[in-house]
């Protein structure tokens, strides 16, 4: 059977207000250390070194581990989309000294697989990180010049429009799948391994479009070698505010960033989660970091762990009509 995330699973694991309000004993606050930390903090990365999800961790522990006064050691342990990582701090002590930095795929993953080694339940949001949007990238070889016309084209010619993803549920899947089923078309989709070799078949007009980061479409963007249509996040992008977004265009589902952040063990102590998530917050704000994050399209932002919690079930509400017709089963 599958893990059901709700509301509430996360409302528990975060201690929301809803907990403390019903006057529930909760034994993780308790159990807070006098003095928090007094040895280093580790960062756990699902993913390999030199992506978007490592680099965050490590302009984050760096700033953070200044704050808290302990060094901050970053460790990646990739594989099994995620999970590997996932796992092995769920089945930390809930300390507040082994963490995990993650991504939409903790809470997508037990849509996607039938078999997950860990329960959303196991863990406590902290803070976010950032937040970074997708671009639509479009062939200039497409027969569009806008992202009116390649709705048109594609409504009046079904399969013939082609897009790359990057591995079967995965964002680039998902939310092209969104795309397709908000603007009534129906494309193929065009499995690749990495985003580098999408690129010769955008430029060459065998794809017509990829759901991209911001980072790497823009170098493409700037010099006109690719058309960007729109840009999923709320508001224009500051890196490209000439590029609409998908809800000005006159598709308000098409909104969704992927939201980076941090995670705790089930059962820390309150008082931990509230030191780590003021201290992310407080780096998330420095105007030297968000500058650096912004030049690659990804907006800093750090949040209580009751904001992270709303931010969780509002992709869950985005992803789970998308992901549920698909019946995918990864596994």
């Amino acid at each position: 059977m599958k893990t059901q995330i709700t509301r509430r699973s996360f409302a528990l694991a975060a201690l929301t207000s809803t907990v403390l309000a019903a006057g529930l004993p909760t034994p993780s606050a308790a159990q807070a250390p006098a003095a928090y930390p007094d040895k280093p903090i580790r960062f756990i990365v699902p993913f390999a070194p030199g992506g978007t999800t490592d680099i965050l961790a490590r302009q984050f522990g760096q700033r953070m581990s200044a704050l808290l006064g302990q060094p901050v050691i970053i460790e990646n342990k990739p594989g099994g989309g995620t999970m590997i990582g996932a796992e092995y701090v769920a089945k930390s002590a809930p300390d507040g000294y082994t963490l995990l930095v993650g991504t939409p795929s903790l809470w997508l993953n037990p849509l996607l697989y039938k078999k997950v080694p860990y329960k959303v339940e196991e863990f406590t949001p902290v803070s976010t990180f950032a937040a970074a949007p997708f671009v639509l990238s479009v062939s200039q070889a497409a027969p569009a010049a806008t992202l009116s016309d390649l709705v048109k084209y594609g409504q009046a010619n079904p399969g013939k429009l082609s897009y790359g993803i990057l591995g079967v549920g995965g964002p680039t899947h998902l939310l092209s799948k969104m795309f397709e089923q908000t603007v009534r078309i129906s494309g193929v989709d065009i499995p690749y391994r990495g985003t580098g070799l999408v690129w010769p078949d955008l430029l060459s007009g065998r794809l017509a479009f990829y759901f991209d980061a911001v980072s790497t479409s823009l170098p493409m963007y700037r010099a006109n070698k690719i058309r960007v249509f729109a840009v999923t996040s709320e508001q224009r992008s500051p890196v490209a505010p000439e590029i609409p977004t998908f809800k000005e265009l006159g598709y308000p589902a098409l909104t969704i960033d992927t939201v980076f952040g941090l995670f705790a063990p089930a059962k820390t102590p309150r008082a931990v989660v509230e030191r780590l998530s003021k201290a992310a917050i407080q780096v998330a704000a420095a105007d030297e970091l968000r500058n650096a994050l912004l030049a690659d399209g990804t907006i800093a932002k750090g949040s209580t762990p009751e904001e992270y919690t709303a931010a969780i079930q509002k992709d869950l509400d985005f992803w789970t009509p998308v992901i549920k017709p698909l019946n995918l089963q990864l596994d």
